[in-house]
């Protein structure tokens, strides 16, 4: 997480303003780029089907030029979004068992 005043504004021919250290270690390409604050949570979806969800205030702020925080180990990120916080609710059956607000029970 950086602060959008971090980045200066450039001109038409200009020579561009470094966003990431690109490094062997931190991969050859950036995946998204989101407009956040730290009531959101972003999402993470991999190219073998997970699906994480962050919650921005454990990403802790940077400077602009670093190489990042580390989200996702052992898979390659395909796409990012942002979504807005929802607690997690649960509802009881009559025997006290908690399930998952929404969740459908598999047959």
């Amino acid at each position: 997480r950086t602060d959008a005043g971090e980045y200066r504004l450039t001109n038409r021919g200009g020579s561009g303003v470094i966003a990431m250290k690109m490094t062997a270690k931190t991969g050859k390409h950036v995946v998204g780029c989101l407009m956040v604050d730290e009531n959101m949570d972003m999402m993470a979806l991999t190219k073998a089907g997970k699906m994480i969800r962050v919650d921005m205030q454990t990403i802790s702020k940077s400077s602009r030029n670093t190489s990042g925080v580390y989200i996702v180990k052992g898979d390659d990120v395909a796409n990012v979004s942002r979504c807005p916080k929802q607690p997690i609710e649960e509802e009881y059956d009559e025997e006290g068992e908690g399930t998952l607000l929404g969740s459908d029970e598999l047959e």
